[in-house]
């Protein structure tokens, strides 16, 4: 599923690998606050919802949204573009989101050299999710608590980005949440 974003607006300062977007004061995890892998292999990531050898780890009872990918991507007849990425949250913060968090993450691509930007989210209808109780809970039970999760994607199918060479800036963002910032080559075989 192809979306282009309507109201996005990037600024490019290629000089320093500089990358901001517009809108709102979004959170970000400082270097510090994470881990993340090097030298794995994105194609053995199991989509969407699991934990795997490319997940960036955040320390501590740090709350952000951490993304992992690979730099270059040869582009063959039936390649990928999988990237994986962990969050974390307190829950005793309302987000006021629509649907589950982790259906909430918007990944964002962007092309350097054009600046047309992709974006889209990770369904998952065929997942059973037990219905939530009714019941009201402490917030005093909730106030240390930290919930996390994974959500991995291939950006070629679910963003909709070309089988064609190109660098693109990628990223993520959920409630005040935004994710490190990527850069990703699509390269020929």
């Amino acid at each position: 599923m192809k979306r282009q974003l309507s109201v996005c607006f990037f600024l490019l300062n290629m000089m320093n690998i500089n990358y901001a977007v517009s809108g709102g004061d979004l959170k970000m995890l400082a270097v510090k606050d994470y881990v993340i892998p090097k030298n794995c292999n994105f194609n053995n990531i199991e989509l969407p919802f699991f934990s795997n050898e490319c997940s960036p780890r955040i320390k501590g009872l740090n709350t952000g949204l951490i993304i992992n990918a690979p730099s270059k991507v040869k582009i063959t007849k039936n390649f990928t573009l999988n990237i994986a990425s962990t969050y974390s949250h307190k829950p005793i913060i309302d987000l006021h989101l629509s649907k589950p968090l982790r259906n909430s993450i918007v990944f964002i691509a962007v092309n350097i050299e054009t600046h047309i930007p992709f974006s889209g989210t990770v369904e998952d209808d065929d997942m059973e999710i037990d219905p939530p109780d009714n019941e009201p809970v402490d917030p005093e039970i909730l106030k240390d608590k930290i919930i996390g999760g994974y959500v991995n994607i291939d950006l070629i199918s679910v963003l909709g980005i070309p089988a064609s060479p190109s660098k693109y800036i990628v990223y993520a963002t959920v409630g005040p949440y935004k994710s490190n910032v990527i850069e990703i080559e699509l390269v020929n075989n």
